[in-house]
């Protein structure tokens, strides 16, 4: 009797479902047309408005209608969270349909069939869990956490704040080529604007297979962009991408909290403390409040550690379909992060990670997947571009030869004459020519003096000086470095400058002038430097029975193989930080769990008090001058 009473809850949910769908889709086709004919607005700023009309109609009548739940901040963010993955989804799937060789008229058939009941499954799971099992409810803060979010509210928006200010004047422009004015506007350490491009004007401006789903997630960002570009007649890209690094640092700081709260269970006090602690450090400071990538990359490393520090108190398993969810999320925002997923999937699950269902489905299957959208990614978009740059560069270079060759037919002479004005560049007239091979092997040779001319130049360069001998010249051995110190990289690059910034040469890139090794000015760094290390090996050696412990060194030790071993950007390895210092207040927390001594909370909150002002005088000098 109860199996036939669910089964009809489930049907009649799904019609109610359908009727709500086919609602809302009506009402945001109606309001884009009462927005394009009546109104006079354009097309994606009318279908942007339209759909945010329609997605308030869809969240209340799927609270109240379709699946009869209470309406909340928790479930309205998981609502929310859930259509976008399926707008992206959406989106995903009809360009690869029309990339097949499908019509834009029959791309959506394919793209709904996949993307309707996927959304149906998401919202029903969202809305329908229990209070504390719904996965969005972490979002929401808690009460001891109101002043710590206030604190981290306004540290993320002060930052983000003046380096929005300190390129208004020039980002805010609308322009045609937007790559080219942020790149060589936008200066801060060697981290690249490219979100702000994006967003700005979307395109696969990342390197495809580094992020590979990077561009997608800012396909959202990019349409908010152009509706505001065409109220306000001013980019603001900037702006935006500062809203997403708010959201992701503030939450980073929570969840930072809550590791040291919940699952290494410190005192409510000393969490406090590590968590001002890791808020001081320099490219915690830096990376939150730049648009690259590195913050969204620590946002989802840290909420994984959290996730999987609570499964592990509880003994709970990592599931299938949570690996597969995080691993497309981070591993889309940084590929390589997403072995640190698999890895968070072997800590936690033990054993049953190396089960057949787990490897296939939750570890060879997505990265199997994300593997050929990337190789689908890169021919559809960045390959026809490549062979456009190709052919551009042939052409210029024949064009060079052809004009090279006509200035030495002119000024050479050969046995006392001039030569003949009879001239193709082809091959095979340079052979029947005797007079033409001979100016052509004077071409030759002025073209070679000119290309080692140019490569000493070039040799000169920062970008070149500082990039440091690869292991080969392949698609990923190109990233690595064989020749950078090691040693001097650890001091000042790994374990220094992303602590406490360098006075000399600060903050700039290292592949236009800022040296590979800067040194600090006083031994009084060194020391500050040493001091936390020492500490952060103490905690080692006291948390070394603790497999949460393990799991978070392990992503330390992942960056560690592929920046120190393999030599992967090396040379400005600080601006990575962002995926490995975390791991400095966690493992010093075990230190205060183990020996709870009063001296200890001393040194580390003068620690803090003297890095948050240190690093904090001379970020704003840098912004602000």
């Amino acid at each position: 009797m109860n199996f036939n009473t669910n089964k009809k809850g489930q049907w009649g949910e799904i019609l109610r479902f359908g009727i709500v769908g086919v609602s809302a889709v009506t009402i945001q086709y109606l309001v884009y047309l009462l927005l394009v004919h009546l109104a006079g607005w354009g097309a994606s700023l009318s279908n942007t408005v339209a759909y945010i009309v329609s997605f308030c109609f869809n969240f209340i009548a799927s609270t109240r209608y379709t699946f009869r739940v209470k309406a909340s901040t928790g479930r309205g963010i998981g609502f929310a969270l859930c259509h976008l993955f399926n707008y992206l989804l959406q989106l995903l799937i009809l360009n690869v349909a029309i990339s097949l060789g499908m019509g834009k008229s029959w791309a959506p058939i394919p793209m709904f069939l996949i993307s309707v009941p996927t959304n149906f499954i998401l919202v029903r799971y969202t809305l329908k869990q229990a209070h504390l099992q719904n996965p969005f409810f972490i979002f929401r803060v808690k009460k001891e956490e109101r002043w710590l979010a206030l604190c981290a509210m306004v540290y993320t928006l002060f930052f983000n704040t003046l380096v929005v200010l300190k390129y208004w004047d020039r980002l805010h422009l609308l322009a045609k080529h937007y790559f080219k004015l942020f790149v060589d506007t936008f200066h801060i350490s060697g981290f690249d604007p490219l979100s702000d491009v994006v967003i700005s004007e979307w395109g696969t401006t990342y390197n495809i297979y580094r992020h590979p789903l990077l561009a997608y997630f800012m396909w959202i960002p990019c349409q908010l962009n152009q509706g505001l570009m065409w109220l306000t007649h001013k980019n603001c890209a900037t702006i935006i991408m500062a809203a997403i690094l708010v959201f992701c640092t503030f939450y980073s700081i929570i969840f930072l909290y809550r590791i040291l709260r919940e699952v290494l269970r410190l005192k409510q006090a000393d969490s406090l403390l590590l968590t001002a602690l890791f808020m001081s450090f320099s490219f915690v400071m830096v990376a939150t409040s730049v648009p690259d990538h590195f913050c969204l990359s620590m946002f989802m490393l840290i909420l994984t550690l959290y996730v999987s520090g609570k499964k592990l108190q509880a003994k709970h398993p990592f599931t299938k379909w949570q690996t597969i969810l995080f691993f497309l999320v981070t591993a889309g925002i940084s590929l390589s992060n997403g072995i640190k997923i698999f890895l968070a999937n072997l800590f936690v699950n033990g054993k049953r990670f190396w089960r057949p269902a787990n490897l296939i489905l939750a570890i060879i299957l997505p990265a199997g997947v994300l593997w050929g959208l990337a190789n689908w990614e890169w021919d559809y978009y960045e390959q026809p571009h490549q062979i456009r740059r190709i052919k551009n560069r042939k052409k210029a270079a024949m064009k060079e030869r052809t004009a090279l060759f006509a200035q030495v037919r002119d000024t050479m002479k050969i046995n006392g004459a001039p030569v003949a004005p009879v001239f193709t560049v082809s091959t095979d007239s340079a052979v029947r020519h005797a007079d033409s091979l001979k100016i052509m092997v004077r071409v030759d040779t002025l073209l070679a003096q000119k290309r080692r001319a140019q490569k000493i130049k070039d040799s000169k360069k920062a970008v070149v000086a500082h990039a440091g001998k690869p292991m080969g010249k392949g698609e990923f051995e190109q990233w690595t470095d064989i020749s950078t110190p090691r040693f001097w990289s650890f001091v000042e690059n790994i374990f220094g400058e992303p602590v406490q910034l360098h006075q000399d040469h600060l903050l700039e890139d290292v592949l236009v002038k800022r040296p590979v090794i800067v040194h600090y000015r006083w031994a009084w760094s060194y020391v500050v430097e040493g001091m936390i290390f020492l500490l952060f090996l103490c905690g080692i050696w006291q948390g070394r029975r603790s497999h949460f412990l393990w799991l978070t060194l392990s992503f330390f030790g992942f960056d560690l193989v592929i920046h120190v071993v393999l030599g992967f950007g090396l040379n400005e390895v600080y601006i990575m930080s962002a995926h490995w210092l975390m791991a400095y207040p966690i493992a010093i927390g075990y230190l205060l769990l183990h020996r709870p001594q009063r001296w200890l909370r001393y040194v580390l909150a003068a620690l803090a008090l003297y890095l948050i002002i240190y690093n904090g005088w001379l970020y704003v000098s840098y912004l602000i001058g």
